[in-house]
């Protein structure tokens, strides 16, 4: 699927699409059973064909053409001395999301944080901060007109309604069936993907391998 990034001339709107990438990943797995025909691979999803397919659908939904100016992705990483498997598999996932978003020329931003390790358990901290701020912050400075954030996470409503407040429209993202989610009248229009949405933008490499073929040049 070709991904056109490029900047729409005549009259459009400019469009930021935002993933909590965990938190979409466990809706995926949730709502759709992730397709575990494949199980190194399920609820993964590629972040550009994401992207795409959100400014497509806000696009038909309000007649207007969105010029897709910054996709930012999120997510907490595993350490390397704690989990050295999962570190070396998120780590190789999010350097190929890097090297695709430039072979396409897209407009990526990957934010990542050290997962917390405190009681044993892994966890994202200040994931949603970071989210939040590019948030309120591309709002305030004009960087976007809309933005369509992907996360059930009702922790990132006071930035929603921070960056509402300045001028943006803030929409949603869920999977149906995918547990929480963002629903109006907290953003203004909630976009819901289903399982055929799933196939349509699936990321079926398997990072728990050192990938072995390169992107088309």
């Amino acid at each position: 699927m070709n991904i056109p990034f490029e900047r729409e001339t005549g009259e459009f709107e400019r469009i930021a699409v935002l993933i909590d990438y965990m938190n979409a990943y466990e809706g995926a797995m949730r709502a759709v059973s992730a397709d575990r025909s494949n199980p190194g691979t399920a609820g993964q999803f590629n972040p550009l064909l994401v992207a795409q397919m959100l400014r497509d659908r806000r696009q038909r939904s309000t007649g207007c053409h969105q010029s897709l100016v910054m996709i930012g992705v999120y997510r907490g990483m595993p350490s390397p001395k704690r989990e050295p498997i999962k570190a070396a598999q998120s780590s190789r996932q999010v350097n190929h999301w890097k090297a695709e978003a430039t072979q396409r020329s897209a407009p990526l931003v990957v934010r990542t944080r050290p997962l917390n390790y405190m009681y044993g358990k892994a966890r994202e901290k200040g994931v949603d901060v970071m989210l939040a701020v590019d948030l309120v912050i591309g709002a305030h400075s004009d960087k976007f007109d809309a933005a369509v954030v992907f996360s059930g996470d009702t922790d990132l409503l006071p930035a929603i309604e921070s960056a509402t407040s300045i001028g943006a429209t803030c929409d949603s993202a869920s999977w149906v069936g995918g547990g929480r989610r963002l629903q109006p009248p907290s953003v203004s229009y909630e976009y819901r993907l289903d399982l055929a949405d799933y196939h349509q933008v699936r990321d079926t490499i398997n990072y728990n391998y050192k990938l072995r073929t390169r992107l088309a040049t």
